[in-house]
């Protein structure tokens, strides 16, 4: 993926992050109302494209076309 040498999570940093949630979110489905549930998806989709979008994909790219 480009972009994402750049960013401050490593790949594997973002895979271990998301298995925890996706296991929190299977909690979440078995435990709590499906509105809660939906609430925190929601928060959750929001933090994880903060998350990507720390670094502009295209940043490298845009360099490289200015030199």
């Amino acid at each position: 993926m480009p972009g994402i040498e750049g960013s401050l999570h490593s790949p594997f940093e973002v895979q271990g992050w998301w298995n925890n949630h996706r296991k929190q979110a299977e909690r979440a489905k078995q435990t709590s109302s499906r509105g809660k549930y939906i609430k925190r998806q929601r928060m959750f989709l929001k933090s994880a494209r903060a998350r990507l979008s720390v670094t502009p994909l295209h940043s490298q790219e845009e360099k490289m076309l200015m030199d």
